[in-house]
């Protein structure tokens, strides 16, 4: 029973970090970044304390190793996707800077300005992006337990054809509005709205994929595979963006560099299509 007890509060503690992440993305400082990894890695090591010796107990007493062993798995996959994904928060800080460090040196401050025009009216559609694919994952979750494969599969087709009208709504927003965004947030400045404009163009095709991909990393989640989506995570938080924004700084005009940011929003999705595709062959799920 207490083993129950705190499997259930170290399920909500998780919850709850998963929403203090949304808000520290939203903040984007430092300080409680570097606060939260070192939470993240305490809850790891009382993972290991508190729950080998009840493992080692129970086995001796009962024999259930395998139900206590699949038990200890699950929340080290939960806590390890919990911190991965402030790890993702900081890669996502860093591809940011590599961003501004592009802005300063080919447009100065006002590519600085125009950028955050483009990242401060992307977020929103991001933050009801994330809201709706972090509850997925605990409803895949339990019907993954109960073993009702269709409504696991339903849940998801529901989620991805929520978060494509998103993308959709989000995209069409960015293409007939450009000059009201870029009014909103820098009224006075017609050559920085100008610029905004220009990297809005390229950046508002990334709506399409963005939302998909989170659907599809928390859908991983659910299912108990969270080193994919990890793999997801860190595919389009920094390893094909900072590739794509060195090589288009190099390659195509200054301009049009935010091209980089939908390209990696597009091979990340296929990889979360090749991984969807290669479980249902492996386990039907």
């Amino acid at each position: 029973m207490r083993l129950f007890y705190f499997a259930a509060a170290l399920g909500a503690e998780f919850n709850q970090r998963a929403d203090f992440c949304g808000a520290v993305r939203a903040q984007n400082k430092g300080t409680i970044f570097r606060e939260l990894l070192f939470e993240q890695l305490i809850e790891l090591v009382n993972l290991f304390v508190l729950t080998l010796p009840v493992i080692n107990l129970q086995t001796l007493l009962r024999g259930v190793h395998d139900n206590l062993y699949g038990f200890f798995i699950q929340r080290l996959h939960s806590q390890l996707h919990n911190f991965f994904l402030v790890m993702e928060v900081q890669l996502m800080c860093s591809i940011i800077l590599l961003i501004n460090h592009l802005m300063m040196a080919r447009f100065g401050s006002s590519g600085v300005a125009a950028f955050t025009v483009v990242s401060y009216g992307s977020w929103f559609g991001l933050t009801l992006a994330y809201g709706l694919s972090d509850t997925l994952s605990p409803l895949v979750s339990a019907n993954h337990a109960a073993g009702l494969r269709q409504r696991t599969h339903r849940f998801l087709h529901v989620a991805l054809l929520s978060l494509l009208a998103l993308g959709v709504a989000m995209f069409l927003v960015f293409s007939l509005y450009p000059q009201e965004l870029a009014r909103l947030f820098l009224p006075d400045n017609a050559a920085v709205g100008s610029l905004a404009c220009d990297f809005i163009a390229d950046f508002r095709w990334s709506f399409f994929f963005s939302g998909l991909n989170m659907g599809i990393a928390c859908y991983l989640t659910g299912l108990n595979r969270s080193l994919q989506a990890v793999g997801m995570a860190l595919s389009r938080s920094l390893v094909f963006p900072a590739l794509f924004l060195s090589l288009f700084a190099l390659w195509l005009e200054d301009e049009h560099i935010f091209w980089a940011i939908p390209l990696a929003e597009a091979l990340t999705l296929l990889l979360g299509i090749g991984l969807l595709v290669h479980g249902r062959r492996r386990t039907g799920w």
